[in-house]
């Protein structure tokens, strides 16, 4: 008898790849999602995973695969083992259904636990940069030859796919803080077993279920206690809230920092800094590791970098013999091709056209603290184009107390000329709906107005026609790909 595997809310980019995964085990598998968007629906699809666009308990049966795929299906009456999204409420109607029946049902941060952590378990961690670290760690261990099992939150330039298992003891996986308390006890990084972390910055975030700073913090304190003596942490120099979250690890600690000089580097941290139109990366005694270069934009392509070689070099038993660089060594040599050769992660100042006069940059910077650091790149890198942004914030930055809200949000979009909400998602009455987020915005000063998503091409054909020079940011997770697409398609066609 094959056994089933159902993903409700299967329309995710982890989701779907999670989905993939189980039909690659054998697994029947089937899903069910509200709807069905790229590029989950394409990895769907493209692998002939059976689902549906709605919630009804009836999905957990066999009968109701048997009819809708008119066929007879050697499998038990009921799912196997069942996994909800933990953006979903707990009274999802297949959910309690599950729950009901006995059915194992479990968010994906249990399911990777169980079936993609390995014993040498990578975690990557912090409010900003995590998904082009796990990228970036992903493919150097990949290229070195350690076949790591892994789970990158977004499409990578390099990598076929987005999550992979392999039979390997490694694992390098993109850990998450954000939780449903009524599906799991905590953060999803505390379920991968942690034994290497690295924790790139800390910023207040997901005020929805970590309403003040304190409570955000516990979750990484908790993260610092549980990696074993024999773990590593890779840690933001110079970070207070990171400082205050490692006061009780009793693991190695090995911080890091981008400078403008090496002599401003402290004794015993990592460092990266530029020559020319390389970088070079030091070691904690300031002896030359390696060097490389990139054509990516940004400060913070750099730090991920640097936090990503930084890790590898320090891995209990496998650390590179650094000591040994002036004479060369293969490992090195591949690392610094890799950091050259490495494309970026999609939706991350993702450029997707350009001429003398307009740019088009897709950004996954859906929270505030990711869109000011995407804003400030793109200011710095284009000081005389007209920038409007189009913000559509998860469900964690959509904060319904305008105090909490203008706190959190003040001097975050100072540098975009202008600021488009388009029509946001209405199924939780307790986040803050367009009309708030246009109102406090405006309150904060920023030049800011709602536009339906259906007009937001020819809202944005409009701007781009009255200014000289304008570039336009979409700064969402996928819900608007469709529209950053068609409007690049069609400047590339003009």
């Amino acid at each position: 008898m094959q056994k089933w595997f159902h993903a409700i809310g299967i329309s995710g980019k982890a989701t779907a790849n999670i989905a993939l995964m189980f039909k690659e085990m054998g697994w029947f598998v089937t899903g069910s999602d509200h709807q069905f968007l790229p590029p989950a629906s394409d990895i769907v699809e493209e692998n002939n995973i059976p689902y549906v666009t709605e919630y009804n308990f009836r999905h957990l049966t066999k009968e109701f695969w048997e009819k809708k795929l008119s066929e007879s299906l050697d499998i038990a009456e009921v799912p196997d083992l069942v996994m909800i999204v933990e953006s979903l409420s707990s009274k999802n109607k297949e959910y309690l259904f599950a729950k009901n029946k006995g059915i194992d049902v479990r968010p994906y941060s249990q399911i990777f636990r169980d079936y993609l952590v390995k014993e040498h378990s990578i975690v990557v961690t912090g409010s900003a940069g995590k998904t082009t670290t796990t990228a970036i760690i992903t493919i150097i261990l990949s290229e070195l030859g350690f076949d790591p099992s892994y789970m990158v939150g977004a499409e990578v330039n390099g990598l076929e796919k987005s999550l992979s298992h392999s039979d390997s003891t490694w694992s390098v996986i993109e850990g998450d803080e954000y939780h449903n308390k009524d599906l799991a006890n905590g953060a999803k990084f505390l379920e991968y077993k942690p034994k290497h972390v690295v924790l790139t910055n800390l910023v207040h975030e997901h005020q929805d279920i970590f309403p003040t700073l304190e409570s955000y913090l516990d979750e990484f304190k908790k993260l610092a206690k549980i990696v074993p003596e024999d773990g590593l942490i890779v840690a933001r120099n110079g970070d207070k809230n990171i400082d205050e979250v490692l006061k009780e690890s009793t693991c190695n600690i090995v911080k890091y920092m981008v400078a403008e000089n090496i002599e401003d580097v402290p004794h015993g941290v990592w460092s990266l800094v530029r020559d020319g139109s390389e970088f070079v990366i030091y070691d904690g005694y300031k002896g030359e590791v390696l060097r490389s270069r990139t054509e990516l934009l940004g400060e913070f392509v750099l730090e991920d970098m640097l936090a990503s070689v930084t890790l590898i070099c320090n891995l209990p038993a496998y650390k590179i013999p650094v000591e040994i660089v002036p004479k060369g060594t293969a490992y090195l040599t591949e690392i610094a091709d890799s950091l050259q050769n490495f494309k970026g992660v999609k939706k991350r100042l993702e450029q997707l056209y350009k001429n003398d006069n307009l740019v088009i940059i897709d950004d996954f910077g859906v929270a505030p603290n990711r869109a000011k650091n995407s804003i400030k790149v793109l200011r710095d890198k284009y000081p005389e184009h007209y920038i409007v942004g189009v913000f559509e914030p998860n469900s964690g930055s959509r904060i319904k107390d305008e105090l909490e809200f203008k706190k959190t949000y003040e001097g975050v979009f100072a540098q975009v000329d202008e600021l488009i909400i388009p029509d946001l998602s209405e199924f939780n009455s307790e986040l803050a709906t367009t009309t708030d987020l246009v109102a406090y915005l405006k309150d904060l000063g920023v030049f800011v107005n709602h536009e339906e998503t259906k007009n937001l091409i020819s809202k944005l054909d409009k701007v781009i026609k009255e200014n000289d020079k304008t570039l336009v940011v979409f700064f969402s997770a996928y819900r608007l790909d469709i529209v950053s697409k068609e409007l690049a398609s069609k400047y590339q066609n003009s």
